[in-house]
């Protein structure tokens, strides 16, 4: 069964979007982050099954704010590893196509849609941000052991790849078919929420409205 992964730590004030906090306040930095994580779960239902995965710290507080929710815990904190560790456990329950995101993203079921459709064509998907790093990781589980390349760290895309390709050139392998989708910003700024102005999906009614209610800022 298709899968999507949204790796996020509890919208809690002063520990999400704390970049974002500093211009528009703590508590209204973490609703952001809680009304886009929640409007990213009810846009993605349907689609897919859909697992939130945080840091054990955060599991017992998603938990009791979010119960109908599939929570993963992960035994690493920062998000490549955290990624990884995830996928690797649900490769072995014997997923099909697994795709893993952040937690704040604009996405619509279109989208989500074509990025599974994509792994019918490529073994893997890189999503990379303007500060690249990255929004998204896609495969199948014939590529299980490529998830553990990412253990190495968080390096930008072309870095990671390039390290695959060389990995796979050594041991004889054919690299696979991979995919770089098109950019994204992460929210972490102002300039941020200025450029996604205008942008946000219909279904996203929560980020919507609090959108609204910071027109001071756009």
């Amino acid at each position: 069964m298709d899968e999507l992964i949204v790796f996020s730590k509890f919208p809690q004030e002063g520990k999400a979007k704390t970049r974002l906090g500093k211009y528009i306040g703590y508590d209204k930095s973490a609703y952001l982050a809680r009304c886009l994580l929640e409007d990213i779960i009810s846009t993605a239902y349907g689609i897919c099954k859909v697992t939130v995965s945080s840091c054990a710290d955060d599991i017992a507080m998603f938990r009791e704010h979010y119960p109908e929710w599939d929570i993963y815990p992960s035994k690493e904190n920062s998000l490549i590893p955290k990624l990884c560790d995830s996928i690797m456990k649900k490769y072995s329950l014997g997923c099909g196509k697994i795709i893993a995101i952040t937690s704040d993203l604009l996405i619509d079921e279109k989208e989500l849609h074509s990025w599974f459709k994509e792994l019918d064509n490529y073994s893997l998907l890189f999503g990379p941000t303007y500060d690249r790093r990255f929004y998204l990781f896609g495969s199948d589980q014939r590529l299980a052991r490529v998830a553990g390349s990412y253990l190495s760290g968080n390096m930008p895309t072309g870095c990671l790849i390039s390290k695959l390709l060389k990995e796979y050139k050594g041991s004889g392998r054919i690299f696979p078919r991979f995919r770089i989708l098109p950019f994204k910003r992460d929210i972490d700024t102002l300039d941020d929420l200025r450029k996604l102005s205008g942008q946000i999906p219909k279904s996203y009614k929560r980020t919507s409205k609090f959108m609204e209610s910071l027109n001071l800022f756009f």
